[in-house]
């Protein structure tokens, strides 16, 4: 490792970064090696300020952000990408897998859980076959509605041995709403691994040769 690369290294902390701040102008009693450190000024500091907080970035001022928390299931299925994503987007296959009559148009879809609760929602994205993104919301008189539209989405990842990895990225509100969501995609994705191959027997199949009169 090269001298530079060692200070770099040094520098990943910020209570050392801290101390060369105290001591770049004032000699102290720390033990650093000014020599070693000027070849790196002009990286790291400028002739009128030294590192500025993250907090005091002017720019900051223009966006905003905010972290929320999110649930994330998946599951391997022995289909391609292709299939696994035409699962979740033919509604005449999602109807097979998933147990119940879906509807699927201009992106809106729609059914009814054979235990009364009634989902529906909105594919915003759908980059086939590897991205969806959606918001979607149910409606059950047992169990509260979880406060609108949720958004999610669902990632096609191509394993070895033509197999899928299905990944959903449920973003919640609050425990309790990820409490709900574990349960709900746990449930949809396990009825997906048990049902997508026999649902998308037909799209699988190669096309019989036409015979010759």
């Amino acid at each position: 490792m090269t001298d530079v690369q060692r200070v770099l290294a040094a520098l990943a902390s910020p209570v050392r970064r801290e101390i060369l701040w105290r001591i770049w102008d004032d000699e102290l009693p720390a033990g650093a090696r000014r020599d070693r450190l000027r070849g790196l000024q002009s990286l790291l500091l400028d002739e009128s300020t030294k590192w500025v907080p993250a907090d005091d970035l002017p720019e900051r001022e223009l966006a905003a952000a905010r972290a929320v928390p999110m649930v994330i299931g998946w599951v391997d299925v022995p289909v391609d990408r292709p299939t696994a994503f035409a699962a979740f987007t033919d509604p005449v296959v999602y109807s097979r897998w998933l147990g119940v009559p879906v509807t699927l148009e201009d992106g809106r879809f729609a059914c009814t859980m054979e235990f009364g609760t009634v989902v529906r929602g909105s594919y915003e994205y759908a980059l086939a076959p590897s991205l969806i993104a959606f918001e979607w919301d149910f409606e059950d008189e047992a169990v509260p509605v979880p406060g609108g539209e949720r958004r999610a989405y669902l990632r096609f990842d191509e394993l070895p041995g033509g197999r899928t990895r299905v990944e959903v990225h449920q973003l919640v509100d609050d425990e309790e709403q990820a409490r709900f969501m574990e349960v709900a995609w746990t449930m949809v994705l396990g009825r997906f691994k048990d049902g997508v191959v026999d649902a998308s027997r037909s799209r699988m199949r190669p096309p019989r040769p036409k015979r010759s009169r």
